[in-house]
Formats: C-alpha cells, structure tokens, sequence
C-alpha cells in the first residue's frame, strides 16, 4: 500500500534526522510597540526538501521511538544567532 509505505518512510526519516540533530528551530519575534520583546521558538522539520510536517508529528514520533530526550537535547543545542542592529538595515 502505497500510503503505509509513505508512513513508514517519515517515520525513518524523521528518526534519523532527530538522532543526527537535523531537527530545526525557527525563532519567530514577538513585537510590542515596534519593538521585538521576545522570541518563540518554533519546531521544523522539513521532509524531503520539500514540506515542513506538521510540529506535534514530530514530536508523536519521537515519543513514539523513544527519542524524546534526544530531541529535547538537540533542540536546546540550536544556537541562535543575533539579529542585526535595526540601524543598520536602513
């Protein structure tokens, strides 16, 4: 069944990409009167190249195979990188 074995290819590839520390964060800024107060950080996996799954998938199938902890690890890891001085951008 052609739909059984697309599950079972995002099930393997989103495994292997936890347990490579593939698993992204996107920092999206909170901004209050016009200025950035905070960030969220926001879960992304990107299957393929092609379509980001759906975050709470994610997260199911590392709870699912045990991978939980090393996901957890890994995004705690991602580092975020400053965002340039507004005055600079002109």
């Amino acid at each position: 069944n052609h739909l059984v074995s697309h599950a079972e290819s995002i099930l393997i590839s989103v495994e292997n990409s936890i347990r490579n520390g593939q698993i992204e964060l996107f920092y999206q800024p909170l901004v209050k009167d016009e200025q950035i107060v905070s960030v969220e950080a926001l879960l992304r996996y990107k299957y393929k190249c092609k379509d980001y799954l759906f975050p709470p998938l994610v997260i199911l199938i590392s709870k699912e195979k045990g991978l939980f902890n090393s996901l957890s690890k890994n995004l705690q890891n991602c580092h975020v990188t400053p965002a340039p001085d507004k005055s600079l951008l002109g």
